[in-house]
């Protein structure tokens, strides 16, 4: 019963269950968390007016509010449409987790640490002129930032917004761009992206592959694709019609 109610959800459009025997470890039946709900709620209970939702997961670098409290109170104030980006790295289950930018700089080059799902969606998630960040948190003793371009509709930029700022948007499927949407609406909406010095956040573990049960979540959303996209790029090309060449297109 339970392995035919586990195929039921990884079963495709051809009815092929080829592929599906490591994701039937997943004990049925399993719920969707729903990624965005979840994002959204957390922002509009928060207190601040300067929002960053992320990864329980995330180890952040040491006194990381103490040296973002000023600059977040110099880009983020609701009116100049500025957001302010933060690089995420990855070291081995077994490493140390660094705890600032010096310390960082030297496991990178031992490579004890890397960009976060490097080997896994580097197109997500590498932000260019590593080197060039490392110098100018090197030459300067206060965290700053300066504006970078956005990349494409794979990027999952870690990212401090204002109160006002756009929200996820809910229907998005779980774990189909569902941050890359808010990230792509953003950019439709003018905003700039204004990456900061100095600070970071660290993931215990280089990820691979997908779990089991990341898997079947995904073969799972995959069939709300369509409509889900159809429904989204409505909303954005009747709200934002006039920025369509500054951003590319969004590809789910």
């Amino acid at each position: 019963m339970q392995q035919s109610v586990c195929f039921s959800v990884v079963r495709n459009k051809n009815n092929d269950i080829s592929g599906s025997r490591e994701r039937s470890r997943v004990i049925p039946p399993f719920q969707i968390y729903p990624i965005n709900v979840m994002r959204n709620v957390a922002r509009k209970g928060a207190l601040s007016y300067i929002h960053m939702t992320a990864d329980v997961e995330m180890v952040f670098s040491e006194g990381f509010a103490v040296k973002m409290k000023p600059l977040a109170n110099q880009y983020i104030n609701g009116k100049d449409k500025k957001l302010l980006v933060i690089r995420r790295f990855e070291v081995d289950n077994k490493a140390h987790v660094p705890v600032d930018h010096k310390e960082l700089f030297v496991m990178i080059k031992a490579f004890r640490a890397f960009e976060f799902h490097h080997k896994f969606f580097p197109a997500g998630h590498t932000i260019e002129s590593l080197w060039q960040w490392f110098r100018m948190s090197k030459n300067q003793t206060e965290a700053y930032a300066w504006q970078i371009d956005y990349k494409s509709s794979s990027w999952e930029a870690q990212l401090i917004l204002h109160r006002k700022d756009p929200y996820n948007p809910e229907y998005i499927p779980t774990r189909i761009r569902d941050q890359q949407s808010l990230v792509y609406e953003l950019c439709r909406a003018n905003y700039t992206f204004h990456l900061a010095s100095h600070v970071f956040n660290v993931h215990r573990g280089v990820k691979t592959q997908e779990t089991n049960l990341s898997s079947a979540v995904l073969t799972h959303q995959k069939r709300l694709r369509t409509r889900t996209y159809k429904r989204f790029m409505h909303y954005i090309n009747s709200t934002y019609p006039d920025t369509f060449n500054q951003c590319g297109k969004f590809v789910m």
